[in-house]
């Protein structure tokens, strides 16, 4: 994997949230007025885009106070080391996904999809469990857990005033479906099935004004921001409740055909 094939320009999505993530991988900036909370830190080797990305929008890496995880893969919690010693933020991860995170596996380096070999493991300061309501400065963040593609997926659910109206932000931490029986499983651990069952279904209830990805291509990411670049005087694209009900309904429909893409994911939707 080449990292500077995947970097790509950040920019501001919507109100205090901004993408600092790369081609592959999503990572977003929150804005908390006094300090920045930054959800997921992508690949070791690519945390140094993070940090550029966060320098080209004008902010200072050193003033990211909070890193909030979703899962511990090394797509997404990878350069969680690193980017602690950049800028001395505390960071959290789910109960259930702290001994990953803080031992390293096989299947936290994710070898069988990206050849990563060694995860850079990390202490974990302050485990989540799911149902805390998180706030940074004039941030707040609602915590999920939504397990099914690891024990301790998390969600954020992220309340944004946008042209006089409140809006609901979220990022689903997990969409990759690695839920499978057994003989059919490429990772996963026991329960994991009845878990992202729970997980959809509770997502389904949901009424998600702007939806966040875990992955770029699950909320079609940098399309909207081509859009959003190519009319400026117009919506803001990322504003998109349709694509909660339909996102959340091809999850549904893939697990309950049980039809996994090459790799086994859902995430690339």
């Amino acid at each position: 994997m080449n990292p500077e094939a995947l970097r790509t320009p950040a920019f501001r999505m919507i109100g205090p949230v901004y993408y600092v993530g790369n081609l592959d991988v999503s990572c977003h900036l929150v804005d908390a007025g006094d300090g920045l909370v930054l959800i997921d830190t992508s690949f070791a080797t690519t945390a140094h885009l993070v940090l550029d990305s966060i320098r080209s929008l004008g902010f200072d890496p050193e003033d990211v106070r909070q890193i909030l995880i979703t899962h511990g893969h090394e797509d997404h919690a990878g350069g969680g080391r690193r980017i602690i010693g950049e800028t001395g933020a505390s960071i959290s991860v789910q109960v259930r996904d702290v001994e990953t995170v803080e031992t390293g596996s096989e299947l936290t380096c994710g070898y069988y999809i990206y050849g990563v070999e060694e995860f850079e493991t990390f202490t974990v300061d302050r485990p989540l469990k799911g149902g805390e309501v998180l706030e940074f400065g004039d941030a707040v963040i609602k915590v999920h857990h939504t397990p099914g593609h690891t024990p301790g997926c998390l969600s954020y659910e992220i309340p944004i005033q946008h042209g006089g109206e409140k809006l609901t932000a979220f990022l689903f931490g997990g969409p990759g479906q690695w839920t499978f029986e057994p003989e059919n499983r490429v990772q996963g651990y026991d329960g994991d099935m009845e878990d992202y069952r729970r997980t959809l279904d509770f997502l389904g209830s949901m009424e998600v004004d702007v939806p966040l990805g875990a992955h770029p291509g699950q909320n079609r990411t940098m399309e909207k921001h081509a859009l959003a670049i190519s009319r400026p005087e117009g919506p803001n694209p990322f504003v998109d409740p349709g694509h909660w009900g339909s996102f959340i309904g091809l999850l549904e429909e893939r697990f309950n055909d049980r039809k996994p893409d090459s790799r086994g994911s859902s995430r690339a939707i």
